[in-house]
């Protein structure tokens, strides 16, 4: 398998990764991905309380806390 480098990206955070591509399967990559955010507990629980009791729905209160859906 060779692999060549393709370019780069910036992450939110301004940092700059490297990309490389599979010449054998044409598909790129990042060697070290980042990882995703993983919330405490009490924060989720935070975010639980304050959809219920302002009556907010999940796609606003995503919105305020800048939190993806999933």
């Amino acid at each position: 398998m060779e692999v060549v480098k393709m370019g780069y990206y910036f992450t939110k955070s301004r940092e700059k990764r490297q990309r490389y591509k599979c010449k054998a399967c044409s598909r790129t990559f990042v060697l070290n991905p980042i990882k995703p955010r993983n919330y405490p507990v009490s924060f989720k629980e935070m975010v639980v309380r304050a959809v219920v009791k302002e009556d907010v729905g999940v796609r606003q209160a995503s919105r305020i806390f800048k939190l993806s859906l999933l």
